[in-house]
């Protein structure tokens, strides 16, 4: 889903706080040993000297300038703090954090010095960046921390701070914080982000009545920003189950988002004016041609049973479908000047984004035009992309997106001579190493494989036939399961997902003859407690309830550690998959026609991602209503009682408990009410009773009408 990041303040030339704009602003740092104005004004000047360099985007002669002048006045901090900027825009992350702390060190009472490094630290915490460049998280906060006491009022500082203890997920300690940045920036520029910010904490804090506190006062503070509607949307989507309102925010914030921005450019728009194709019926032009794959299927209905739930049943699940319309599949082919942007890779052509089958899930920022350091990476020759993906690291994301390209891709271009040439455009290399082995399962050839490594400051321009197999939902599906759900652009084709599923089982006939004849078992699929959102603190004795009833040779434990054959290996010869929400059911893509899905709900169950993978693939679904989580929380420490539940419903799932008339409920029950009322207008009755309710991991929002 649309992910909400933390603002953090930081200038544009990227020097944050650091001033030496003239003689008597350089307060930097212990200036003791400077002897005289003649050797203050040198100083200056070569600070000066590296900061033009590092604006003009020369960032080797930046790092020159400041190496020099960290060596040769060691006592004046402005030039380690430099010199860190400029590491770190290199990407030289870990020069960056020794520098920070070598100033440190040497500057324990220095408020720009402590606050470069929290800075720094925030930004790789926020990033996509791996976090194995910061050694100590502690060194980090303990940094943020002293500057907010060495300058207790200043508001910037505070908000770091608040921000920092969000992404280490200190949330309880964070708030408090936030709500003080927001009350003293109040009338600044600052005021929004810091809103902004303090909902995200409590949001993914689970604490929902002060969610809805947040955005009515957001909204009366700042009616008119447009950002509003992302933060709105996002919220939404995660309290609300089918809440069109939310997909409604997101569309119009980024419509306005598109409208704003003006990047003018010879090559990707001339004119300065882009717009925002949501539609590959729309996206007609000389240079675009679609193919649309699935005439015959396009729109056309599929379902499955409907679920079976185990009791006490609650209005968790509601309202959950079990019926889809098939999407449209094109083959768009870029004939020229195709572009992605950034790590992220944003599709567009000139003056026009594309948010294909993400729909709503994109991110158009200013500072995609900033062009002091960005880069223009030319590709020539034919390319097929199994990017745009919202999460080019997520295993669910390649599983069941990139992967159905894949397929595609085989059968149009990789088995034709015709298109020997074609490359295959992929995520990066990730540390689990799924994305090639998978690729090498499937008898993808390495020589074809183009990795996406573009960073932020980075956009790539496709000089020939740019590929792109890619899907949309009917714009008039008569369910209502996609249009309504902020999370749909996540739910594949059906018609891909068969594909895949019959590509892999065929990968694996060749690599492991024979392994559909082994006894199957049930797959516990495991979320590390204390390291995963939506996961069982005493796991174990699940497992051990499991064990006891099934046998140790029929329960096999699934942690995603597993190369990435085993793990397909193990859900193909999987006689039941039971498990919580989380990226490890991909491989329900394996599973085989009639193998049940246990699963642990989410509480409100606003993805119905693994869901819809159970209708498409014909999967029985049981749900074990009594075990929820919400969607950033916890599982918590599940009660005996909770646990012969779920051994309850494993068993008759597989037919080896006799189905208990009195404990289950098959189908839904009537849909939460639709109720809407403006964010601005506060739900007074109950509000107290609510608050005493409310637990820590979040509490289920019963109607819409608090939001």
């Amino acid at each position: 889903m649309v992910v909400l990041w933390l603002w953090l303040c930081v200038v544009s030339f990227g020097f944050w706080c650091v001033a030496a704009t003239g003689d008597d602003d350089v307060s930097v740092g212990d200036q003791d040993d400077i002897r005289n104005n003649d050797a203050i004004q040198q100083i200056i000047q070569m600070y000066n000297m590296g900061q033009q360099e590092f604006e003009m985007g020369n960032l080797d002669n930046a790092a020159f300038i400041f190496k020099k002048l960290v060596k040769a006045v060691p006592e004046f901090s402005a030039g380690y703090i430099g010199l860190g900027v400029v590491y770190e825009k290199q990407k030289d992350f870990g020069a960056a954090f020794e520098t920070f702390s070598k100033a440190r060190r040497k500057f324990p009472k220095d408020f720009d010095v402590a606050m470069a490094l929290c800075r720094f630290g925030a930004s790789i915490l926020n990033s996509r960046v791996s976090n194995d460049h910061l050694k100590s998280t502690a060194t980090i906060v303990k940094a943020c921390k002293s500057a907010s006491k060495i300058n207790p009022s200043d508001v910037e500082a505070m908000a770091m701070y608040g921000n920092l203890l969000v992404l280490l997920m200190r949330f309880e300690e964070a708030s408090p914080i936030l709500e003080k940045t927001v009350k003293f920036s109040e009338g600044s520029s600052t005021h929004f982000q810091n809103m902004m910010n303090l909902v995200l904490c409590n949001l993914r804090g689970g604490m929902i009545d002060h969610v809805i506190d947040n955005l009515n006062a957001i909204q009366r503070a700042h009616p008119n920003d447009p950002a509003i509607h992302h933060l709105i949307g996002s919220t939404r989507s995660i309290i609300f189950a089918n809440d069109r309102k939310s997909i409604d925010e997101l569309v119009h914030g980024l419509n306005i988002d598109t409208n704003k921005y003006n990047l003018r450019d010879p090559v990707f728009c001339p004119s300065g004016k882009w717009k925002l194709v949501m539609n590959w019926t729309d996206a007609a032009s000389p240079n675009i041609e679609t193919q649309l794959l699935n005439p015959l299927s396009a729109s056309t209905i599929y379902k499955s049973s409907e679920p079976v739930r185990i009791f006490p049943a609650t209005t968790v699940m509601d309202p959950y479908f079990t019926e889809y319309a098939e999407r449209y599949l094109f083959m768009v082919n870029f004939k020229n000047k195709a572009s992605m942007w950034k790590r992220e890779g944003l599709l567009s052509s000139p003056c026009t984004f594309y948010s294909a089958s993400q729909m709503w899930n994109v991110e158009i920022d200013k500072d995609r035009g900033d062009q002091r350091f960005m880069k223009t990476v030319k590709v020539t020759g034919r390319v097929a992309s199994t990017l745009p993906l919202k999460n080019l690291g997520n295993y669910y994301h390649w599983m069941v997106e990139g992967l159905i390209r894949v397929a595609y891709y085989q059968d149009l271009f990789f088995d034709d001579p015709e298109y020997s040439d074609v490359k295959l455009l992929i995520p990066t290399a990730n540390k689990q190493g799924f994305v090639q082995e998978s690729l090498k399962l499937l008898g993808i050839d390495k020589s074809r494989l183009l990795p996406y490594t573009a960073e932020d400051n980075e956009r790539w321009l496709f000089k020939d036939d740019f590929y792109l197999m890619d899907w949309i939902s009917p714009k008039d599906e008569p369910v209502g399961s996609l249009q309504n759900d902020a999370w749909s652009p996540f739910y594949p084709p059906k018609e891909g997902l068969e594909k895949l599923r019959s590509k892999l089982h065929q990968a694996l006939s060749k690599h492991s003859p024979g392994y559909d004849s082994d006894t199957k078992k049930i797959v516990f699929v495991s979320r590390t407690a204390g390291k995963s959102v939506r996961s069982i603190i005493n796991e174990d004795h699940v497992l051990n309830g499991l064990v006891a009833e099934f046998g140790k040779r029929n329960v096999l434990i699934h942690t995603g550690k597993e190369s990435l054959t085993k793990q397909l290996l193990m859900f193909a010869k999987a006689k039941a998959v039971v498990g919580a929400h989380g990226a490890g059911l991909a491989n329900l893509v394996m599973c085989t026609p009639g193998t049940p899905l246990v699963m642990f709900p989410m509480e409100p169950h606003v993805d119905r991602s693994f869901g819809h993978l159970a209708t498409a693939l014909d999967l029985p679904q049981w749900i074990v209503s009594n075990v929820t989580s919400y969607y950033y929380g916890n599982y918590g420490v599940v009660s005996q009682a909770q646990i012969e539940t779920i051994v309850t419903s494993v068993g008759m799932a597989l037919g080896a408990i006799p189905l208990d008339e009195n404990k289950v409920s098959v189908g839904t029950r009537k849909a939460a009410t639709k109720a809407e009322v403006s964010i601005t207008q506060k739900v007074q009755r109950g509000r107290g009773r609510k608050r005493k309710r409310r637990r820590k991991r979040g509490r289920r929002i019963k109607s819409r009408e608090e939001l």
